[in-house]
C-alpha cells in the first residue's frame, strides 16, 4: 500500500474533522474557517495532537472553548494549553487570524480579537488547562 494512501487514511482516523494539509498558511488558514464553523461538540472529535495545529487555533472560538474547558479530556486541554503558551505558535495564529480578517474586508480586526478572547479565556481559567 502507497504511504502517502496510508497516512491520508490515518490522518482522518486520528484527526477527524480536520484532516486538512497543513504545509502552507493558506491551508492552515482554510482549516482555521473549517474551525470557526463547527458545532462546540465537534472540536472534541479530534485527537490531542491536533491541538498543536496553529490553524486549529486559530479557529476556535469563544463558545467552542468554553465547552472544550468542561468537556476536553486532559491530554486535549494539555496539548492546548502547551499550544498557546509556545510564542512560536501563536505568532502564527495570529497571522492565520489576520489573513482570515483580511478575507473579510478593509479594517477588520474580528478573527484576531476571537482568537485573543480564546487565548484570555484559556489564561484566565489556568486551572482547567493544568493538569
Amino acid at each position: 500500500m502507497n504511504d502517502n494512501y496510508s497516512d491520508n487514511i490515518l490522518n482522518e482516523f486520528v484527526i477527524p474533522h480536520i484532516a486538512f494539509p497543513q504545509d502552507t498558511i493558506q491551508q492552515k488558514k482554510i482549516l482555521a474557517w473549517h474551525i470557526v464553523s463547527l458545532k462546540k461538540e465537534d472540536l472534541l472529535f479530534s485527537s490531542a495532537f491536533a491541538f498543536s495545529y496553529q490553524g486549529l487555533i486559530a479557529g476556535i472560538n469563544t463558545v467552542q472553548i468554553e465547552y472544550f474547558a468542561k468537556n476536553a479530556t486532559i491530554s486535549q486541554k494539555k496539548e492546548l494549553l502547551i499550544s498557546m503558551l509556545a510564542d512560536y505558535r501563536m505568532k502564527e495564529v495570529f497571522e492565520i487570524a489576520k489573513l482570515m480578517d483580511d478575507d473579510m474586508g478593509e479594517n477588520i480586526s474580528q478573527n484576531q480579537q476571537r482568537v485573543k478572547n480564546v487565548q484570555r479565556y484559556v489564561f484566565d481559567n489556568l486551572p482547567v488547562f493544568q493538569f
